[in-house]
């Protein structure tokens, strides 16, 4: 099964979109892993224009965070991949 995850930008509604080799269930696992959680923080708090992510999101076809505050939502999605390359799931 496949997980779409989405980052969205709130300032104009748009989306970026990564495909995760995983299910839902194991997405679930994911975020409850310490290093999730410490990704996640950075990419909330940091100073860098990649960061500011605030709310969880989703849907039945997708799962993912929105943010108003990014100021580069290209850098910001090649950070997730990263972080779900490392994982295993791209």
């Amino acid at each position: 099964m496949k997980v779409i995850f989405r980052l969205i930008d709130e300032r104009d509604n748009s989306h970026r979109d990564l495909v995760l080799n995983c299910s839902l269930d194991e997405f679930n696992d994911l975020i409850d892993e310490l290093d999730f959680e410490d990704f996640l923080w950075k990419m909330e708090t940091g100073s860098e224009d990649w960061c500011g992510v605030h709310d969880f999101a989703g849907t039945d076809e997708w799962l993912g965070y929105t943010s108003y505050e990014i100021k580069d939502h290209d850098k910001a999605i090649e950070k997730w991949r990263e972080f779900f390359t490392e994982k295993g799931l791209i």
